[in-house]
């Protein structure tokens, strides 16, 4: 394919320089595409587990209370949660809900099988992401076993995701901003490469070109005056005066050893 022969003929051309920074920002592309990656990626997902954790110690210790509250199960789902924007639900073990501190209970289907509280079933903690079907909101759930007045029942608490995407936003700005500043700061690093680099190369030259002058200079001298030396001992041999050949054949001799010792 002929533009395939004319692309590699054209990088074959190119300076090492060329080589060189371009391999630098090859680099420095990587790097930012995997920053980028961590950024938009696995961000969110560190920030969730991060908060899971928090809302299963909360969720712990509501369990505590209501284990030892003689409130009514309405009331103290409101007060578990109180001036917080989570949102505590009592769930019994056949899955129907108790109390709940936001929704009306009689407007809430089974919960039994949410895969936080299936997991409390069992004995363990659970956690799930899903959008509520109460409010429609995104939410991170997590549950536990706890009991209500002698009885077994679940614990669970939610919190709107929308405060954790608004922390992975913040850190993912902070992040892209940083991205930036490496970047800007990668291109000049490049550039003064780019220049630091071509001054050894012009000063070669600059060396190259000064010993080409003196050269030609210093071996002008000697061949210019072989060859007049050349000419005066044709002119000499013409006359017949061997003294005076003699005599330009010593001095050619000298010239043609000078010329050697340049060479």
């Amino acid at each position: 394919m002929k533009w395939f022969s004319n692309i590699r003929t054209a990088l074959m051309t190119r300076s090492w320089r060329f080589w060189v920074v371009s391999g630098y920002v090859v680099i420095v592309a990587v790097f930012c595409s995997v920053w980028i990656w961590s950024l938009l990626g696995p961000l969110n997902e560190a920030v969730v587990d991060e908060q899971t954790k928090s809302l299963t110690a909360i969720v712990q210790i509501d369990a505590l209370y209501l284990s030892e509250t003689t409130q009514d199960v309405g009331v103290a789902a409101k007060n578990l949660v109180a001036d917080t924007d989570l949102r505590a639900t009592i769930i019994a073990l056949d899955g129907t809900v108790l109390g709940d501190s936001s929704q009306n209970i009689s407007t809430l289907e089974n919960h039994l099988d949410r895969p936080e509280v299936q997991s409390a079933l069992a004995g363990s903690a659970g956690s799930d992401v899903r959008t509520s079907e109460s409010d429609g909101v995104p939410r991170l759930y997590v549950a536990v076993p706890a009991s209500y007045r002698g009885e077994d029942v679940i614990m669970r608490i939610s919190e709107p995701l929308t405060d954790l995407t608004s922390i992975g936003t913040t850190m993912r700005n902070s992040g892209l901003v940083l991205l930036g500043l490496g970047i800007l700061i990668a291109a000049l690093v490049a550039w003064r490469t780019y220049k630091s680099a071509a001054r050894p190369v012009n000063r070669l030259e600059q060396v190259r070109s000064d010993f080409v002058a003196g050269a030609s200079h210093e071996l002008k001298t000697p061949v210019a005056g072989i060859r007049l030396l050349s000419d005066a001992i044709t002119s000499a041999s013409d006359d017949g005066d061997l003294e005076t050949t003699k005599m330009f054949a010593a001095r050619l001799d000298t010239e043609a050893q000078r010329l050697q010792h340049l060479v």
